[in-house]
């Protein structure tokens, strides 16, 4: 009673006096001391006991895989000389709650014996890794399913952005059981939009601080923070460590330096911290171009972790660092599968291939993330028939896989093999379009001249995927009217677009105005270009504009017709 209630020292001196201890005695203070985190205490009565059964080394076990020290968990799992379900049952959640999926899986395979929580973990576990396929391939394996079954099925839809596998097992297979609060959250977190959070929030039958957690997280993710805010403070009943992590990372979220000190001030008022709490900082500083303060973040730190060491080794990639992100790496205790993916795209993003295609082939384990960055790998060096092959064989093509391959055929400038993926993403998988996908078919369309296309795709995206046009996606279609030769259409779009043109805009309308003779349209763009700061402007808008001059003066066009400054 004492050890429940927190009173160690109490349950201590009870434990002295007892004058015959049985090991039933023995695990009830050894469980004191863990459930209080004083893991010391509880291996020296470990060590110390005369009797142990499988209670006592599973208790440890867990303790130890609570605190992150998986490598006691396993030398204490390796050392017991009789291991029952319950202890694989143990180690195996010490791998899967420390995110070492590969590691859970061999002790998974090795079991001589496997009960219904063998299985749900290993499900978990692979849904946590974002491993979609080894998560589906365990489910559909099991003997049978209970309510953590589907729940940590729901949870894998849900991390991988299966909206649609999401809503049919929640609607079908698990209406006819009783979804719990762990249901509903599962789906709320899989919700891709404020609108549909919302509603499924308000239909769900009750609310813990999990669910608003999650709601919080959606304003965040959309940068809605002050109305995030106003839910944090307004209407949460509770807030727990997550609500202040994901508060203080709608706030880091931000790119503006005054959003960076919000969250600086934010992180100051937080009752309490945790590893997660220091990631945030660290990537927002990393992402402000604070490498240092990034840094200084990390020495800050009471505790290193997996998750903290994997952000640092992010941050040196991004800023070139790639080599301290390999040093870093090496160092580390042990590597998740988030750590290797995060060594992969420290090579991707310093454009280092070959140590993509050695690193890939490394991992005892991939997923979603991992192929994709080999395939951008492959589609960066051009290597056309092998991107394909790729995409063909990935466990798990994604949208943004396919986008990689589209990408690569539209700068390449093969518009055809372009325009063929785009079809076979809605044929094979029922993917429509994103915002990516969009800027891919334009580009695509632009190298093909295919201005038909381009335009039934820019419509389509609004009616039809309901995506609003960004200015990318406007400047590639008024290119694509330039390059086309309909220039006083492409002049009345960039005029009457929702965004301000800038200086980039009128020297690309500009210079097609000079491919195509077209000295009206030209002397406008001229004159706009001319507005902006000379400061902004180097020595190519200049020839432009000396050309255009030229130009009009070869056809004998009046100077009232292209209303330029000598220069």
């Amino acid at each position: 009673m004492y050890g429940k209630c927190g009173a160690v020292q109490s349950a201590r001196i009870v434990f002295d006096s007892i004058a015959h201890k049985d090991v039933f005695s023995w695990n009830l203070m050894l469980g004191a001391y863990t459930r209080n985190g004083d893991l010391d205490a509880a291996k020296v009565l470990f060590d110390n006991m005369p009797d142990k059964d499988h209670v006592s080394s599973n208790t440890l076990i867990a303790a130890f895989s609570k605190s992150g020290k998986v490598d006691h968990a396993a030398d204490l799992f390796a050392a017991m000389p009789d291991k029952n379900v319950v202890s694989w049952n143990s180690i195996l959640a010490a791998y899967a709650q420390n995110g070492n999926l590969a590691a859970a899986k061999k002790t998974f395979d090795s079991m001589p014996e496997k009960d219904l929580v063998s299985w749900n973990t290993i499900v978990a576990a692979s849904a946590q890794a974002g491993n979609l396929e080894l998560a589906k391939d365990f489910f559909d394996r099991m003997p049978q399913h209970d309510l953590v079954s589907f729940n940590a099925m729901l949870d894998a839809f849900a991390r991988n952005g299966h909206l649609a596998d999401a809503y049919a097992l929640f609607h079908g297979e698990m209406l006819s059981r009783e979804r719990n609060i762990i249901s509903w959250n599962a789906m709320l977190a899989a919700m891709d939009t404020l609108e549909r959070a919302k509603a499924l929030f308000d239909r769900m039958p009750a609310h813990d601080c999990f669910s608003w957690n999650s709601l919080l997280s959606v304003y965040g993710s959309l940068r809605l923070v002050d109305a995030a805010m106003e839910i944090f403070e307004l209407l949460m009943p509770e807030w727990n460590l997550v609500s202040w992590n994901s508060l203080l990372s709608a706030m880091a979220d931000r790119r503006e330096d005054r959003n960076l000190e919000d969250a600086e001030n934010l992180l100051c008022t937080i009752p309490d911290t945790d590893e997660v709490t220091w990631s945030i900082m660290l990537m927002a500083y990393s992402d402000h171009g604070k490498l240092n303060e990034a840094l200084t973040v990390f020495d800050r730190t009471p505790h290193y972790d997996v998750v903290l060491l994997t952000t640092l080794v992010s941050a040196y990639a991004r800023h070139g660092h790639v080599r301290e992100s390999e040093i870093l790496f090496d160092s580390m205790p042990g590597w998740t599968l988030i750590s290797w993916n995060a060594m992969l795209a420290a090579y991707l993003h310093n454009r280092e291939f070959d140590l993509v295609d050695w690193t890939f082939s490394s991992m005892p384990v991939t997923d979603a993330a991992s192929w994709s960055a080999l395939l951008a790998a492959v589609a960066a060096r051009g290597q056309f028939e092998r991107a394909e092959c790729l995409l063909e064989t990935m466990p798990e093509r994604g949208i943004a896989a396919w986008n990689t391959v589209l990408a690569m055929n539209s700068i390449n400038r093969r518009g055809s093999q372009a325009a063929d993926i785009f079809a076979r993403m809605k044929l094979e998988e029922n993917y429509g379009m994103n915002e990516v996908t969009l800027n891919c078919v334009l580009l695509g369309c632009t190298h093909a001249g295919d201005l038909a296309s381009g335009r039934r795709y820019f419509r389509s995206a609004a009616l039809d995927h309901e995506i609003p046009a960004t200015k990318q996606h406007y400047c590639c279609l008024i290119d694509l009217l330039s390059r086309a030769g309909y220039l006083i259409d492409a002049e009345e779009l960039l005029t009457t677009m929702p965004f301000v043109p800038e200086a980039q805009d009128w020297l690309c309308l500009l210079g097609a105005c000079r491919s195509h003779r077209e000295i009206g349209v030209g002397s406008r763009a001229a004159q706009e270009v001319l507005g902006f700061s000379m400061a902004m402007l180097k020595a190519g808008p200049y020839i432009l504009l000396s050309n255009m001059y030229a130009l009009g003066e070869r056809l004998g066009l009046p100077s009232k017709l292209f209303l330029l400054p000598r220069l």
